[in-house]
């Protein structure tokens, strides 16, 4: 009981089972078995525990999917050359952030796409140049506004004023109310400037034929310019 056990004692095979584990086998004979570390082989891998990446990537090749949840809801791959997040549930996709905000932007590029503060606004870009932004209070647009023939601008809670053109007449429709023109002095011109009406703040009302003035309002009554 008190000598050395040496290896000559115990029963160690032969160079063929160089790298074997001796496996003790219930009361028979012990036998060199090989452990199978083939992680490709293995059809049904898991883990005891979380994976640590240790500096290293995690790399997939096209069409191979990260997937998430137990109905398999939510898959992140690339596919030729798109890439997708692809959330299959019946749920909602959120993207959050506790920072500043979500800044999307340009591979290898200071270039902006879209930016959403943190309790603050949202802007959108094209080509780097900002086009569109919320505001505490308003909407801000930093080029022209197009809207297709037949679309609409309407205006009020029940959509009581409402400006559009149909393809070949621009029509201003107010639906309740009076529609009011407001300014220090009113113009309506034709598109290559004749005056057509001219309302003057505190003055007087002109009317014109083909850019010629014939009527006007006076403090006193009316003038008719040829009669």
């Amino acid at each position: 009981t008190t000598q050395t056990i040496s290896l000559a004692k115990l029963v160690h095979g032969t160079s063929s089972e160089d790298g074997k584990f001796l496996r003790a086998n219930n009361g028979a004979d012990p036998t060199f078995e090989t452990v199978n570390t083939d992680l490709v082989a293995d059809t049904s891998p898991q883990l005891g525990g979380d994976l640590a990446s240790n500096g290293n990537d995690i790399d997939f090749a096209d069409g191979d999917k990260a997937i998430f949840g137990t109905g398999e809801d939510l898959e992140i791959y690339h596919s030729n050359n798109e890439s997708f997040i692809d959330d299959k549930g019946s749920g909602n996709l959120f993207i959050r952030s506790n920072g500043a905000g979500i800044h999307l932007k340009k591979h290898g590029t200071t270039e902006t796409l879209a930016t959403f503060n943190t309790d603050g606004n949202c802007e959108l870009y094209y080509d780097n140049v900002k086009k569109f932004e919320t505001r505490a209070t308003d909407c801000r647009v930093y080029d022209d506004l197009k809207l297709e023939d037949n679309l609409k601008v309407k205006l009020g809670t029940a959509d009581d004023l409402q400006i559009v053109h149909d393809g070949t007449d621009s029509i201003i429709n107010n639906q309740t109310g009076n529609l009011f023109f407001r300014s220090g002095s009113t113009h309506l011109q034709s598109l290559t400037g004749e005056n057509k009406i001219v309302a003057e703040a505190d003055g007087a009302v002109e009317l014109f034929h083909n850019n010629s003035k014939k009527f006007e309002t006076t403090s006193t009554g009316f003038n008719s310019i040829d009669n």
